[in-house]
């Protein structure tokens, strides 16, 4: 955005109410990339996602009951996570949508 490139993804869940960054895992260092626990670690860069590819993605992201941040695929729930294993999360909100 305006001439400045981006490096960075930021992900937020909320409810009717309000809006929570999801916290990286605790233990986790800058620029560490954060898997869902089905996808293997890519040797190289992933392609740059299209906006509907994106959407897609988008549409089954939420948090679950502990406040993780998850990946729902054929009705399986995947935790998004730190290479020690540490799950993302959220500081309060439980069951939204991630954004």
């Amino acid at each position: 955005m305006r001439g400045v490139k981006s490096e960075a993804m930021v992900l937020a869940t909320e409810d009717e109410s309000s809006v929570e960054l999801i916290n990286p895992p605790v233990n986790s260092e800058v620029g560490e990339r954060l898997l869902f626990e089905m996808f293997p670690v890519l040797p190289q860069e992933p392609p740059r996602l299209k906006s509907k590819v994106w959407q897609e993605i988008q549409s089954c992201l939420k948090t679950n009951s502990h406040g993780e941040a998850t990946y729902t695929f054929e009705g399986k729930e995947y935790v998004l996570r730190g290479q020690e294993g540490q799950a993302a999360n959220a500081d309060t909100l439980r069951n939204t949508v991630i954004r």
